[in-house]
């Protein structure tokens, strides 16, 4: 008895679950959004700074040329910032047309929703390669 109590699984419906391709989708929104606001709200602050305070300190006017000089000079490092930006913007713009498309009554089906999902990933990728392209 004690060995088949042994070879159960603590929590069997675990073993069960398959992550659903909706809620990834959401988690992914919601991270894309969180990226997007913080570099928004860092962008803002380091405006503040450098407009109020560069001028009494020399040592942050000689912090912000370093990270200037090493964004110009790293052009790998910056590509990736820039393409990292770039596609939490697309990702969360697409998904949020997927969105206003379902809260117009449209899509809402099986069948339908696969079909606006790979459409919803061509049209990411197609733009990403674009703006890659343009920018980088």
């Amino acid at each position: 008895m004690k060995k088949l109590k042994d070879t159960r699984p603590i929590s069997p419906f675990l073993t069960l679950y398959f992550t659903q391709e909706n809620s990834l989708q959401s988690v992914n929104h919601r991270v894309t959004g969180l990226v997007l606001s913080s570099i928004i709200v860092l962008s803002i602050l380091l405006k503040i700074y450098t407009e109020y305070f560069i001028l009494y300190n020399e040592i942050s006017l000689t912090l912000i040329w370093y990270f200037r000089i090493l964004l110009y000079k790293n052009y790998l490092l910056s590509s990736c910032l820039i393409f990292v930006v770039l596609a939490s913007f697309l990702y969360h713009l697409t998904h949020g047309i997927k969105h206003i498309i379902w809260d117009l009554k449209k899509g809402l089906e099986r069948n339908e929703y696969k079909k606006n999902n790979t459409i919803n990933y061509i049209i990411l990728m197609l733009s990403m390669l674009y703006y890659s392209i343009l920018f980088l």
